[in-house]
């Protein structure tokens, strides 16, 4: 797996004119766009630091923290294999190695929209159906939220305890 160290390097190499920039306590960062969120006019990207952001030209939010997943809401209007494809397909178009990928915060995607509700809590259940892999984070809020009842979680459940009585 790349580290944000390694996105940084690859993001050094990019021309400095397709770049946005923005202010984190004093500091001059900078960010490069990459793919626009759906209905909002935002776009995702990494920054100086090999982080992924979103954003437009007078804002910037980094993706790091769940904190700030709420941005990335609208993302699960979309199944979860086109999202996907839509960002290999921005990256290489940005002529940046599609590697990069593996440093997205995909869980935060899927946490928010099941820290929500209405469409955006369905829409995550959704991804998770598609073949979204849950982690004990998700299926902790899934368990919150409506204990046993969402498929995805229960059969991750099943198969990581074959796979632990296997031993």
């Amino acid at each position: 797996m790349i580290s944000d160290k390694s996105v940084a390097k690859i993001v050094s190499k990019i021309n400095k004119k397709k770049f946005h920039s923005y202010e984190i306590n004093e500091e001059n960062h900078s960010w490069f766009p990459i793919l626009e969120v759906p209905d909002e006019g935002n776009f995702l990207g990494v920054n100086d630091l090999g982080e992924w952001v979103c954003g437009k030209e007078e804002w910037v939010k980094n993706l790091q923290t769940q904190k700030n997943s709420f941005i990335l809401l609208p993302i699960l209007k979309m199944k979860k294999q086109e999202f996907v494809s839509n960002l290999k397909k921005a990256i290489t178009t940005n002529d940046l190695p599609e590697v990069i990928i593996d440093t997205f915060p995909f869980d935060h995607i899927v946490i928010g929209g099941l820290q929500s509700y209405g469409d955006n809590f369905k829409n995550a259940v959704s991804w998770l159906d598609d073949g979204f892999p849950p982690n004990d984070v998700i299926a902790s809020i899934c368990d919150e939220k409506c204990p046993n009842k969402i498929s995805a979680i229960n059969r991750w459940r099943n198969e990581r305890l074959k796979s632990i009585l296997s031993i």
